[in-house]
């Protein structure tokens, strides 16, 4: 960052708290009980309780704080292995910024905003590295998939050909 310098003690202490394991740990949990809550709210209704509204709130300053974190520490943009150089990341500063637009706004509807909230449950990905592989492994598998798609297809036209 340019305010700060790499041997800030603030950005030093940022630092020491993202390479923590309990840190990684502890985002993990946060992630899994707002799978929980999702899982365990009535999309059917229309008014929401304030637990709801309570935990909405508890999940959008955590996931601001690790983010805010994480950006001190690494950098913004312009350093070798800052925040925003990482694609993950890139999905969870996203998915934070529309979250927190969508929970001030006030012209967006609740519908929405559950939308947007599902959405925070990519944020897995992050926070397993097994699972980031797995997902990039699938997404390299998509161009050999419509190779076989395609494959399929001229073998069932070919078929039905000769059957009629």
């Amino acid at each position: 960052m340019f305010c700060i310098d790499l041997d800030n003690n603030f950005r030093e202490y940022c630092l020491s708290l993202i390479i923590e394991p309990w840190f990684d740990r502890a985002v993990l949990i946060v992630i899994l009980v707002n799978c929980v809550t999702l899982a365990l709210e009535d999309p059917l209704k229309t008014k929401v309780s304030t637990a709801h509204k309570g935990f909405e709130w508890f999940f959008m300053v955590f996931y601001t704080v690790e983010m805010l974190l994480k950006m001190f520490a690494k950098g913004v943009l312009l350093e070798p292995n800052s925040y925003l150089r990482d694609w993950w990341n890139i999905l969870d500063f996203m998915i934070v910024m529309v979250s927190w637009i969508s929970m001030v706004s006030n012209k967006i509807s609740y519908t929405n905003l559950r939308i947007i909230r599902v959405l925070r449950t990519l944020r897995t990905i992050t926070a397993m590295p097994s699972v980031a592989s797995l997902v990039k492994s699938l997404l390299r598998l998509i161009p050999a998939m419509g190779n076989m798609v395609l494959l399929f297809s001229m073998i069932v036209i070919l078929f039905s050909t000769i059957a009629v």
